[in-house]
């Protein structure tokens, strides 16, 4: 008569100590993984942190009190979470700065799910005390998946599909854990037979001690060499030019990755492409190739979007997320994200400056763009296009090429443009951290090499929101230079936005000139707008010897600075300014100025308002 042993007490204390420890592998991987999503999105953190720790924490309760419901939270808990991170690698999570796109799988978060449904397959297990023990060849290739899985990296379509394949072999081998029977001999009063469930929990415990310390390069693969890429229209976007899979939608982009090749140029398409995980040291060149455009996880010397030559394709957008650029020369009529990446590097070496006093992006032109998340080593330029616009405030920017995409009939009298700096880390000793500019307003108002629309040279009004918030800026200030400028073909300049909100500038003083002026946040020549200046920290460098009549001399400079304003309604509020001559200098504004001055806080500084003769009207209080 055949008989299938159940589980035994011996079978369940194993069960027990591989849920736990691989909960506890699970939770750590977790726990070492959250400052790095706190970087990048807040939420994702705290649900690192909050996700590791209550690994930790059923673990210990399933040591100390395996009650049915401890052993039901965590199973559907560890469900959940891999759930979640299913969806996550396939359609991509709605929220956070990348919303929609899927994420790549690495090693550390394919060990860490493998341990995950380790935890929640024990827990079902111990729910139902009359399966059977499974075999010992059940578990090898479990374990042989989980392993297999955690040691594969993806980046390289190819093995992608290896990693999916090795996942698919782990997810079944496990699930017949719940449904295997394993016939051998009747259990005795004696001794249980050893389970093998203790081979697979000291086994998953050993991958997680060797891969955890490895978690940061994890997702690393080796690069191969290729010759340049040159892609100069669809039918180019094919294996012979770096292409290793696709099919050029949004769904199933075509993919560049894992090469090490000096330049890649890429011009007039419309078709969605992803660029990852490549080491570029000369120049990426992305000229006019649409909103569905995906730049990740590359090395680059040098970035060039949308150069001013003759094209027909639309103005890049998409995503540049998480590369490392020595400079971005151009980012050129974007209208996408930049976040997460690093610009330059620090300073080194005998130089005098502390921070690099070099242009480390040139960022002329944009519509809806987003520019956040960076670290920044030089400074910043934002300059607006007076072409390169929309209908509308959140629509798409106009097509101005004569060619295929030709609209001679959308309006440009209206021109729209909106920008958002927002959280940004720029390090820098030149005289300013972050410029908006506009001071060659008449020549980026009318046609161009690439925007040859006749239509562009028509009289036309402008409506600009510029949103600088929440940066960090270390060694130099803001500079709003020119704003709504002036020219014979605007015909109407209804007020603009200038948002300047919870920014934190740290002035450094000048090694070579140690009385060089640095302002912390100034606005030049702005006209028909209303200016929000609030909520900031502006520090000055201390006195470089506490003498009181020195002082002045010392820390010559302003927190905020209003010069040459038009036909604006400024509003200063909530802000801080410490180790400066002037709280709030003012010059040169005119009778349509309303300025108003509340709830500023100083310290270590001389006047906290200062204005003269040349300001019409005395500052609301």
């Amino acid at each position: 008569m055949k008989t299938y042993s159940v589980i035994t007490p011996g079978s369940f204390s194993q069960l027990r100590r591989a849920a736990i420890v691989a909960s506890i592998g699970a939770g750590a991987i977790h726990l070492g993984a959250a400052h790095v999503h706190f970087k990048e999105y807040a939420p994702a953190g705290a649900f690192m942190l909050l996700s590791g720790i209550a690994q930790l924490v059923w673990a210990f309760f399933l040591a100390r009190r395996p009650s049915r419901s401890v052993v039901v939270a965590g199973v559907v808990a560890n469900l959940g979470v891999i759930a979640l991170w299913m969806i996550s690698r396939t359609f991509g999570l709605p929220i956070g700065a990348e919303s929609w796109v899927a994420e790549h799988i690495h090693a550390t978060d394919a060990l860490c799910t493998g341990l995950e449904l380790v935890v929640a397959l024990a827990g079902a297990t111990l729910l139902r005390p009359s399966l059977a023990v499974p075999s010992g060849r059940l578990l090898g290739l479990a374990t042989g998946g989980l392993v297999l899985s955690a040691t594969v990296t993806s980046n390289d379509p190819v093995r992608e599909r290896a990693v999916q394949t090795a996942a698919v072999m782990a997810a079944g081998a496990l699930l017949a854990f719940l449904a295997a029977k394993q016939r051998y001999s009747r259990v005795r009063a004696a001794r249980p037979r050893r389970s093998k469930v203790r081979a697979l929990a000291a086994t998953m415990l050993g991958v997680t001690i060797i891969f955890g310390p490895l978690s940061a390069r994890a997702g690393e693969m080796p690069r191969t060499a290729h010759n340049d890429i040159t892609i100069s229209w669809d039918g180019e976007l094919n294996r012979a030019h770096g292409v290793r899979s696709g099919h050029g939608t949004p769904r199933d982009p075509f993919v560049i990755s894992g090469w090490t090749v000096n330049n890649i140029n890429i011009k007039d398409t419309d078709k969605a492409i992803r660029i990852m995980d490549n080491s570029i040291p000369g120049t990426l060149t992305l000229n006019w190739v649409g909103s569905n455009i995906q730049v990740m996880n590359n090395d680059v010397g040098d970035l060039r979007v949308n150069e001013n030559t003759p094209r027909w394709g639309d103005p890049t957008a998409g995503m540049i997320t998480r590369n490392t650029f020595r400079q971005v020369g151009q980012l050129r009529h974007f209208d996408g994200m930049f976040a997460y990446n690093i610009v330059g590097a620090p300073q080194t070496g005998g130089l005098s400056s502390k921070y690099p006093d070099v242009q480390a992006v040139n960022f002329d032109g944009f519509n809806g763009a987003h520019f956040m998340k960076n670290t920044i080593y030089g400074f910043v330029d934002a300059r607006l296009h007076g072409h390169h616009h929309s209908s509308a405030y959140g629509t798409a920017s106009h097509m101005h090429a004569d060619g295929p995409h030709d609209a001679n009939m959308v309006d440009h009298t209206r021109r729209f443009h909106e920008v958002f700096i927002e959280a940004n880390r720029i390090y820098t000793s030149h005289t300013y951290a972050l410029m908006y500019v506009d001071t060659d307003h008449a020549g980026n108002d009318r046609t161009a090499n690439s925007e040859t629309n006749p239509y562009l040279n028509a009289p036309h009004t402008h409506f600009t929101r510029v949103h600088i918030t929440s940066n960090q800026l270390f060694g130099a200030g803001i500079l709003v230079n020119v704003f709504n400028a002036k020219d014979e073909r605007h015909t109407g300049t209804p007020k603009g936005l200038v948002d300047i909100a919870s920014n934190r500038v740290t002035l450094e003083r000048d090694s070579v000139n140690p009385f060089k002026v640095v302002q912390g946040i100034e606005i030049d020549q702005a006209r028909y707008l209303t200016l929000r200046i609030r909520s900031n920290v502006i520090n000055g460098p201390a006195p470089l010897v506490d003498v009181a009549q020195l002082h002045s001399l010392q820390t010559q400079g302003a927190g905020i600075v209003l010069n040459q304003l038009d036909h604006a309604y400024v509003t200063i509020t909530s802000d801080r300014v410490s180790e400066r001559q002037f709280g709030v200098q003012a010059v040169q504004l005119s009778k349509s100025v309303t300025w108003v001055v509340k709830s500023l806080a100083t310290t270590n500084v001389d006047q906290p308002v200062s204005y003269d003769a040349s300001v019409a009207n005395a500052p609301q209080r």
